[in-house]
């Protein structure tokens, strides 16, 4: 009988914080153990940010998280590395790491994950060098395949495109009306046009092109009188500051609503209250409110310049427009808010569906199985 292949999952954080990449994590470990019986593998995985598991995910007894003991953690992984047959580094970060594992244990594939931001500028010696050195490297979409190869100086054929996923623990709507509940909390009306964007509001991330839909929300006023425009995330301080002084500048306080954070248990039914989805971004890695939108039947407006490209699909699932063209920009919205009124259940169910078969968990997790039954 033959042995199982041994594989270790290292990453920063995982279940601890609630951010893309920790999403991305939870939903490849997940992955990685449904997988162990069909892949004929053995799964551990080690985390030096996180405090805590979630056995929803991921078995408790395989899962070590060092709550930042960095040398610790380090020692654990290096031992259990000794005899590991694949090692998923899930950050550049980790680079470090990952060399002195390809050190130690020289047998071992070792593959990087990345997700944009880690990779659009150039890195120090230590993670280019595991980058070129890997045996693969993972990544969210084609735009981030120009950065490492151009960028990065990597080799284009030990890259690989690996889409990201929605969580596949949210229940995905049966039916596209809008939450009751929520229209009460913000008191909207159901017939007015909503515009949603999620994103963390930090002064760092206006790149994600919520400042272009405050400049032109009062334009659209013109043709929906009750439009709104929700903007859903955490905010900096300095960054809700900044973003209630723009309200008032383009005089739409009163059509712009700032949640803060929404939780998972949430989310969904916050994209089922909204009419369009827009964030015209420059420097998405991919995206994933995207899909999660688009799984609620929404019409979805992005930018064509990053990975949103990847996540609708070159347009196939939505509108892709020059984030810099603010008139470009409003006409996609004018007809996506036209697209949301006409049969949305029938429409929304058919694009559900589509963007699901892409990039379903099920697809996710097949995508994994090729992946490893490549690595020899």
């Amino acid at each position: 009988m033959a042995k199982k292949r041994k594989v270790l999952f290292v990453s920063l954080g995982t279940f601890t914080q609630t951010g893309g990449i920790e999403k991305f994590n939870r939903c490849f470990l997940k992955a990685l153990h449904e997988l162990q019986d069909e892949a004929d593998m053995q799964v551990q995985a080690f985390s030096l940010y996180d405090e805590n598991e979630n056995s929803k995910y991921f078995p408790a007894q395989a899962y070590r998280y060092f709550s930042r003991r960095k040398t610790a953690f380090i020692s654990a992984v290096l031992k259990e590395a000794l005899s590991a047959d694949i090692v998923y580094i899930a950050h550049v970060n980790l680079a470090f790491l990952g060399i002195l594992v390809r050190l130690v244990r020289p047998a071992a594939r070792i593959v990087v994950i990345t997700h944009g931001i880690d990779i659009w500028t150039p890195l120090d010696a230590v993670k280019r060098k595991l980058l070129q050195r890997c045996h693969k490297i993972l990544t969210v979409s084609h735009y981030n395949i120009d950065k490492l190869v151009h960028l990065q100086k990597v080799d284009a054929s030990k890259i690989e495109v690996f889409y990201n996923t929605v969580d596949p623990f949210l229940a995905l709507p049966e039916n596209f009306n809008k939450p009751v509940q929520l229209l009460q909390r913000y008191q909207l009306n159901a017939d007015n046009p909503l515009i949603v964007s999620v994103a963390r509001l930090k002064v760092t991330e206006k790149f994600k092109g919520y400042d272009t839909l405050l400049e032109i929300l009062p334009s659209l006023s013109a043709i929906h009188p009750g439009i709104k425009y929700m903007l859903i995330g955490k905010a900096e301080a300095a960054e809700l500051q900044r973003i209630n002084e723009l309200t008032v500048k383009h005089g739409i306080q009163d059509r712009v609503i700032l949640t803060g954070f929404v939780p998972d248990e949430e989310i969904m039914d916050h994209y089922l209250l909204a009419d369009c989805f827009a964030m015209p971004s420059k420097k998405e890695g991919f995206g994933i409110v995207f899909i999660e939108a688009m799984m609620c039947g929404l019409p979805v407006v992005a930018g064509n310049k990053d990975g949103s490209v990847d996540a609708l699909q070159n347009g196939r699932f939505g509108q892709l427009i020059d984030p810099d063209d603010k008139n470009a920009i409003r006409r996609a919205l004018v007809h996506a808010l036209e697209y949301s009124g006409k049969d949305s259940h029938k429409t929304g169910r058919a694009l559900q569906q589509e963007v699901f078969n892409q990039f379903g968990f099920p697809a996710f997790k097949q995508r994994l199985l090729t992946s490893i039954r490549e690595m020899k």
